[in-house]
């Protein structure tokens, strides 16, 4: 009985991290339409990396327990990668859920992430893995000891959205965890902005990103520097 105890809370464990990465990729890179007005009902998600798209994928089908459709189409130079669902019960199903609410300037997280750690980490996760980029730059810094100049290697995780309530409330998920962020406006974006070797290995420590290009650029990034 204890055995089929732990194995089934480790079981609730994964699927609520798993309907966060589903909510968090969505509000990141998806949509969602549940009008009852125009009986529009669709689930959508599309990007240039197949392997998001696919991890995506696959959390939703076992949400679902229905598999989604996946397209591939090209545009321009490049290859893009979409799922999508239409299925009526399962998307009010997922609405009524995760209550969720979603548009360019207006969107909120669920209230899931300020009740439950995993799911927490799982909309963390496929909201960074659908929308952050990993960058690197070097700030020149003179020596105190000589007339002379190095350049330190500053990293950074940041997100660009139109709506800052909403980066506010990413802001506030990310301290739960001990990650400190700023966020600063450029033009009609805001940028949040994970910055620093410690911030950023924090989040690799306590988030991370699901999907390897982007684990392979954080390591990258971390990797030691002693200046030029």
């Amino acid at each position: 009985m204890i055995i089929k105890s732990k194995i089934l809370k480790k079981r609730m464990l994964i699927e609520s991290f798993n309907s966060g990465y589903i909510c968090g990729a969505l509000l990141g890179r998806g949509h969602v339409t549940a009008d009852k007005t125009a009986a529009k009902y669709a689930m959508f998600l599309e990007s240039k990396d197949k392997e998001f798209t696919e991890l995506f994928g696959q959390r939703l089908d076992a949400f679902l327990e229905n598999k989604a459709k996946r397209y591939e189409r090209v545009k321009g130079n490049l290859n893009l990668y979409a799922v999508a669902f239409h299925k009526k019960s399962g998307i009010i199903e997922f609405c009524d859920k995760f209550r969720f609410k979603q548009g360019s300037f207006d969107w909120t997280v669920p209230q899931q992430c300020y009740e439950d750690k995993h799911f927490r980490k799982g909309f963390l996760q496929g909201f960074f893995d659908a929308k952050a980029q990993v960058k690197v730059r070097f700030r020149k810094k003179q020596k105190k000891t000589e007339n002379t100049f190095r350049f330190d290697k500053v990293r950074h995780i940041r997100v660009s959205a139109v709506h800052r309530k909403g980066l506010n409330e990413i802001k506030t998920l990310l301290e739960s965890f001990g990650i400190g962020s700023t966020i600063s406006q450029s033009g009609i974006n805001n940028i949040l902005d994970i910055e620093g070797k410690h911030r950023v290995m924090m989040f690799k420590d306590k988030v991370g990103f699901g999907i390897q290009n982007k684990k392979t650029e954080l390591d990258r990034a971390l990797e030691r520097s002693s200046g030029i």
